[in-house]
């Protein structure tokens, strides 16, 4: 069995001369709790391994309701900084206290589904994330991010930082449904995100996590919300209309149909839960 070489680059700029190098399988490794099990074990063959945690990207930075944090900031560490409760319920929904230390919110970008939790949050807080290359560094919102990584390998880019808005005038809610309350694979993830004006929702933001290749929102139902009240018949037909935006699968946490069908139970319990708010 053969292991890769690592390589700990000092600067962004190195990391990504790194990356760029053609017909180079390269992997990169933040927290590692993602991809530690694969290189231990040898299964996913890369030639090069490339650790992030010298570049100074573990920082969070708050600015009024604006926040920026590095890639390598673990989660734990955005949770200790961040009081709100739907930061505190996201993470806390990710692993144990031992993947919470390790994990990064860069990474989380990455996690494969059923896991991906904060990034459904976060795609739900309209994120954006900060793409460096040998050519330019540049700020693409995150639903952008998803969508590049659907149409391009994405050689020679980093994510470097994320941020969004904490805003206390948009209203947040996260509901996780899995297995087990801790520690578990998301069957249905919901993170939605609502500005208000005397009652009428002005602009609507619903992501789901668990149902499809990556973190997505749910444009049908966030048409429906928009304008709305939110009485019974808008979160019904939002809750309904929200199925055909999501690709779910099967795995051992739950089949395509079970997931399916719980897609517009846990979208109207977050939504009841909004109206409480």
């Amino acid at each position: 069995m053969s292991f890769p070489d690592l390589v700990i680059p000092e600067t962004v700029d190195q990391a990504v001369e790194t990356l760029s190098v053609p017909d180079r399988r390269t992997l990169i490794f933040g927290g590692g709790t993602l991809v530690q099990p694969f290189i231990t074990l040898g299964i996913d063959a890369h030639d090069v391994v490339i650790d992030l945690d010298h570049l100074a990207l573990n920082q969070v930075v708050l600015e009024n309701d604006q926040v920026s944090c590095g890639a390598m900031v673990r989660l734990a560490q955005l949770a200790q900084a961040l009081p709100q409760d739907y930061i505190q319920a996201a993470v806390a929904s990710i692993g144990g206290p031992a993947v919470r230390n390790l994990a990064t919110v860069g990474g989380n970008l990455f996690a494969k589904p059923p896991y991906g939790d904060l990034a459904t949050l976060l795609l739900a807080l309209d994120a954006e994330v900060e793409l460096a290359s040998s050519k330019t560094t540049r700020w693409l919102s995150l639903n952008d991010f998803y969508l590049l990584r659907e149409a391009s390998s994405m050689k020679g880019i980093l994510v470097t930082h994320i941020r969004f808005s904490t805003d206390p005038a948009r209203k947040v809610v996260f509901r996780k449904m899995a297995r087990r309350q801790l520690n578990s694979g998301a069957i249905v993830t919901v993170a939605l995100s609502l500005r208000l004006d005397r009652g009428i929702v002005r602009e609507a933001r619903l992501a789901l996590g668990g149902v499809d290749n990556h973190p997505i929102r749910a444009l049908s139902a966030e048409r429906i919300l928009t304008g709305s009240n939110l009485d019974s018949e808008a979160i019904a037909s939002a809750a309904q209309a929200a199925p055909q935006d999501c690709n779910p699968q099967t795995d051992a946490y739950a089949s395509a149909w079970y997931r399916e069908r719980m897609i517009p139970v846990q979208i109207r319990r977050a939504l009841n839960c909004m109206t409480s708010l």
